[in-house]
């Protein structure tokens, strides 16, 4: 009988040894990673570099105004995946991204190329600009918003993306990023 509860005990050990590193591996993230069209940096499948965009307005559109801690945060995030593009290191999106989200398994994704041939310093300045609300409720937004993204000694990129964020126990975080369909150059 006491053979059996060591048997037992060790196979639970192991189960939660192996779940710990299962959950140091892949930062908690379950599942495939759910296609989004934009990347770590932006690519030649997205809209010219350095052109300006037409922002198109919401199919409703809404004068909604944006929660200025949705603001701050979205901000707070493309900070950090400008750290991350430069560096590849998953460590540097901080808490901004949803775990398990859509674009933290993308940007996950590429975290492995990036880091095999950094672009290095200095970081990508994300910006967002004209931000639009397309949807609010209590612990979900989607904007509608122009960003750029700039670093020194490379043409800046500008695109349209649908960014959504999510209150997650408290804090505003990015869940996934859409680029808006039929957004034209000026």
């Amino acid at each position: 009988m006491h053979a059996w509860r060591l048997f037992l005990a060790a196979l639970v050990i192991a189960g939660l040894g192996a779940g710990l590193v299962y959950v140091v591996l892949t930062d908690g993230e379950i599942g495939d990673p759910v296609p989004t069209l934009a990347t770590a940096v932006p690519t030649a499948a997205n809209p010219t570099p350095g052109a300006t965009v037409t922002l198109p307005a919401p199919a409703s559109s809404s004068t909604t105004a944006v929660p200025s801690a949705v603001v701050v945060a979205l901000r707070d995030a493309l900070t950090a995946w400008g750290e991350f593009a430069v560096t590849g290191r998953i460590r540097d999106l901080g808490d901004h991204f949803v775990v398990g989200g859509p674009q933290k398994r993308r940007l996950r994704a590429e975290a492995e190329s990036i880091r095999a041939d950094p672009p290095g310093p200095p970081p990508y300045r994300v910006t967002p600009n004209d931000i639009l609300t397309i949807s609010v409720t209590p612990a979900d937004v989607v904007l509608r918003t122009e960003i750029e993204w700039a670093r020194e000694g490379e043409q800046t990129q500008v695109f349209v993306w649908d960014i959504q964020m999510q209150l997650v126990e408290g804090m505003w975080q990015l869940v996934t990023v859409e680029e808006v369909a039929g957004t034209a150059e000026r």
